[in-house]
């Protein structure tokens, strides 16, 4: 019998010339696709979280911004041509290329399609260095690298006055235009896994979304951190994100990202100086206030009294569970926002606890509403919200105070600690001072740690971010929350490791023991 005349030749080669077909017809229907959409000058964004697709929220807050004043141009500091790499779970931290900027440009772009002030541009910070001093200036030029990873975010509007007004010429056109910008690195728009730097996020509509909103907030708010008494504060550096803050660098970048003007007061020496939206903060203070008890004149406790009475002006309290001798200091907190705080740290057996030694505490969410949960619940509500080394707060007039997260069940305080902590207790409260000034107060300043705002299973960052919202009365990036880029970790607390570990090193491999054993005995004797 000849070889083609054999059934395994005519079925084999019936088979080779189907898959062929197949492929040509795969290959065929993907040059049409991409013929069409290059035609459009679209992208098909196929990526499991949609990372370069806008969201709801991200359009209707930017659409808010389009008063026919502003003109933001969102610059990238390389070609247009060569920003075609993209973000993988590599280890890109830090490096000189241009990974991840596929992604960064084309979530711009598609801002730029659906607003029309925003625009996209390219500057060659080599060969035009001009045009990045004609947008930041001169002296923020020298004190700054900028490189091809650079990203600067500029509104070139008319100058306003403090009610947000615009300063018009006798010609009825606006008296002058200045550059109102923010510069981000390309690594500001991920969030990376802490141990080995791989990319576990991208936070490119968060960062994009809240730096247009903070270049045409109309008038910019003040966070006023107060030093004086051992704060974990450093120098303030104004540009890119901080590393020149202390341990306070974290909230200050999301300060930052709210729209915020960043400053420093010792309250020993200085007085608040502003009458718009504004914002004290204290934050991990060693040493207490000054009062009238302990001072010749009202001292810093009278200062934060006169401050908190006027409307606009809000209270934000982190302190550390570590220094407990600040009586002035928590007295003041209780008698403006009914909430005091107790002498106890937390810690937790397991059940509601992210690292061993148990000081990581997810919060459980309180019932009830105010102005912090509703906002909360434009997010995500179901994620976790992490308190480490914390102390509880307790909420004595439900009239000004509400806890927003309150101690697991399965927490107790630690052992040296006397004071009883019991069910209710709050990590994180908001209290309602008078008409638009508002306390927020927890018993941790690792509340804004970025190991808990670069997760995007964690929602750390959205409750700061939405309580900033609250208390400088303006929108933000709060609800727009971080797009996972997939990894195969599990997300779990120390006792459901445990169980796991339990279930599959020992209980799993026991039963297949013990099945092989019955089959094998079955067979034997059978």
């Amino acid at each position: 019998m000849k070889l083609t005349e054999r059934k395994s030749f005519r079925y084999g080669g019936a088979s080779v010339g189907l898959t062929v077909a197949v492929v040509a017809v795969v290959v065929a229907l993907n040059a049409i696709v991409s013929g069409i959409f290059n035609v459009w000058g679209k992208n098909l964004d196929m990526t499991a979280d949609n990372l370069f697709v806008l969201s709801e929220d991200s359009k209707t807050i930017l659409g808010s911004r389009e008063d026919g004043y502003n003109d933001v141009t969102i610059y990238f500091m390389a070609k247009e041509d060569d920003l075609d790499m993209t973000a993988s779970s590599a280890n890109f931290y830090g490096d000189s290329t241009l990974w991840g900027m596929k992604y960064i440009y084309e979530l711009a772009t598609a801002m730029a399609e659906n607003h029309s002030y925003i625009k996209v541009d390219f500057i060659d910070p080599t060969a035009e260095p001009g045009r990045i001093k004609a947008i930041v200036g001169q002296e923020y030029y020298d004190s700054h690298s900028f490189s091809s990873g650079s990203i600067i975010i500029d509104n070139y509007a008319p100058e306003r006055d403090a009610k947000g007004d615009v300063l018009m010429g006798g010609d009825g056109k606006p008296l002058s235009l200045w550059h109102n910008f923010r510069v981000y690195s390309r690594d500001a728009f991920y969030g990376f896994n802490l141990g080995d730097y791989s990319v576990i996020s991208f936070k490119g509509e968060y960062r994009l979304t809240s730096a247009i909103l903070a270049v045409t907030n109309p008038v910019a708010p003040v966070a006023y951190f107060i030093t004086g008494h051992g704060e974990p504060v450093g120098e303030y550096v104004m540009g890119e994100e901080s590393t020149e803050y202390g341990d306070a660098n974290y909230l200050w970048n999301l300060l930052r990202d709210s729209g915020y003007n960043i400053r420093k007061i010792d309250l020993q020496y200085e007085d608040f100086d502003t009458d718009g939206n504004a914002l004290a903060i204290v934050f991990g203070p060693r040493t207490d206030y000054t009062s009238s008890a302990n001072s010749q004149d009202a001292g810093e406790i009278g200062k934060l009294q006169k401050f908190v009475e006027t409307p606009g002006h809000s209270l934000m309290v982190l302190l550390n569970p570590d220094t407990r001798a600040l009586p002035a200091l928590e007295g003041f907190v209780q008698e403006i926002g009914g909430v005091d705080y107790l002498d106890a740290k937390l810690r937790d057996d397991g059940n509601a606890s992210v690292t061993v030694d148990g000081y990581s505490l997810i919060g459980q969410r309180a019932e009830g509403e105010n102005l912090l949960t509703d906002k909360l619940d434009k997010v995500d509500a179901e994620r976790k919200v992490i308190f480490r080394n914390t102390r509880p707060l307790r909420v004595t007039d439900s009239a000004k105070g509400n806890a927003i997260y309150t101690v697991p069940a399965s927490s107790a305080a630690d052992l040296a600690d006397a004071e009883e902590v019991k069910a209710g207790d709050a990590l994180l409260t908001f209290s309602t001072i008078s008409e638009g000034s508002y306390l927020v107060a927890a018993g941790t300043t690792m509340l804004p740690y970025i190991s808990y705002t670069e997760r995007s299973d964690y929602a750390n960052r959205e409750v700061i971010t939405g309580a900033l919202s609250i208390l400088a009365d303006t929108e933000n990036g709060y609800a727009v929350a971080a797009k996972v880029i997939p990894n195969e970790g599990l997300d779990l607390t120390t006792k459901q490791a445990t169980v796991w570990t339990v279930i599959l090193s020992v209980a799993l491999p026991s039963v297949i023991a013990v099945v092989g054993l019955v089959v094998n005995l079955r067979r034997r004797y059978s």
